[in-house]
């Protein structure tokens, strides 16, 4: 939950819950990592109601994942690669309103790099 004061801004709070969980194995003797992630709080739907959203992310490889979620207005469809570049950078996209509903679609770019050893 935020913290701090502001007199423009109403107090808000989320509660969210994640869980991993592996599907499989199948067919061809693959398990899959699962992440589950759901939530509630407030001022989800258009920051101002009350809601729920939630996300489904699921490990394809070793380094290609790909994901699903709500937040209580949009649809969020992303994948994450993962490197073995130097600096293992991974990359991942996300399309928001991939269906225009809310007059919203947008895609988000990330490149993120890990640092090992620094302590």
């Amino acid at each position: 939950a935020p913290w701090g004061d502001s007199k423009d801004e109403p107090v808000t709070g989320r509660l969210i819950g994640t869980k991993v969980v592996r599907m499989g194995p199948f067919a061809n003797g693959e398990s899959y990592p699962v992440m589950l992630t759901a939530g509630v709080g407030t001022h989800v739907t258009d920051d101002e109601d009350p809601g729920v959203f939630g996300g489904i992310g699921v490990g394809l490889t070793q380094n290609l994942s790909v994901s699903l979620s709500h937040d209580g207005d949009q649809l969020h469809t992303g994948f994450g690669l993962r490197t073995d570049l130097p600096g293992k950078p991974t990359f991942s996209a996300t399309l928001s309103d991939p269906f225009d509903d809310e007059d919203d679609r947008r895609i988000s770019l990330t490149v993120g790099f890990a640092l090992t050893g620094l302590y």
